[in-house]
C-alpha cells in the first residue's frame, strides 16, 4: 500500500517529474536564462500538481477495502497516468517545442542529440480521452461496490 511507504510517494514524484529535469538540462546547455525562466517554472508547477493528483488517487484507493482497490485502483492509476502524459504532450507540442526550436543553441543541441520531442497531434487527445474514461470508470466501479 502506498500510504504506508513514503518511499513509494517519493519514487512516484521523482519519476513523474523526471521530464522536467531533462528540460532543465536542455535549457542550461542552451545557456539562455530567459528560455529557462520562460519554460521551467510553469512546467515544474504543472508536474508537481499532477504528481499530487496521482499520489492522492493512489492514497484514496489504497486506504479503501480490498474489493475497492481491486476493482478500481489499477484502472485509476492508468487513468491518471494517461491523463498526465496527454497534458505533458499537449504542453510540449504547443508551448515548449516551439520555444526550444526558436532558440538557436537549444535547437542545435536537440538536433545533435537526434531528440524526438514532438508527437503527432492526434496522440494527446486520444490519451486524454482514454485517461479520463479510465479514471471515471474506476471511480464509478469503486463507488458502486460500496
Amino acid at each position: 500500500m502506498l500510504s504506508r511507504h513514503s518511499g513509494a510517494r517519493w519514487g512516484s514524484a521523482l519519476g513523474l517529474m523526471a521530464w522536467v529535469l531533462g528540460l532543465i538540462v536542455v535549457c542550461a546547455a542552451a545557456g539562455d536564462r530567459r528560455l529557462f525562466l520562460d519554460i521551467v517554472p510553469f512546467s515544474l508547477a504543472l508536474s508537481v500538481a499532477m504528481t499530487a493528483l496521482f499520489i492522492l488517487v493512489l492514497e484514496l484507493f489504497s486506504r479503501s477495502s480490498a474489493d475497492r482497490l481491486a476493482s478500481g485502483g489499477a484502472l485509476a492509476t492508468i487513468g491518471v497516468l494517461a491523463t498526465y502524459v496527454a497534458i505533458v504532450l499537449l504542453l510540449d507540442n504547443a508551448w515548449i517545442a516551439p520555444r526550444l526550436e526558436a532558440n538557436a543553441e537549444a535547437s542545435k543541441l536537440l538536433d545533435s542529440l537526434q531528440a524526438v520531442y514532438r508527437t503527432p497531434t492526434w496522440v494527446p487527445p486520444i490519451l486524454l480521452g482514454a485517461g479520463a474514461t479510465a479514471l471515471i470508470a474506476s471511480l464509478f466501479r469503486a463507488t458502486r461496490k460500496s
